[in-house]
């Protein structure tokens, strides 16, 4: 649910830029052991700061970075 909605907030961003199309790029990794070697599952997430656009000529995807 976390990454759906971060990925919907990017998308919902570059709409109101006038992009269409935007795909977001995001990576997670589960942690399973805490600083104590204590059994403590979480999650950590690198998110693009922007979304990727499809070109206006077919080519290759754009990079659009997010506003403030």
């Amino acid at each position: 649910m976390f990454l759906r909605a971060v990925n919907a907030w990017y998308r919902r961003k570059a709409r109101a830029q006038g992009y269409s199309g935007a795909r977001c790029g995001s990576g997670t990794f589960v942690q399973r052991f805490g600083s104590s070697k204590n059994l403590n599952p979480h999650f950590h997430v690198l998110f693009l700061d922007g979304v990727y656009v499809p070109a206006a000529d077919g080519g290759a995807s754009v990079f659009v970075a997010a506003g403030p």
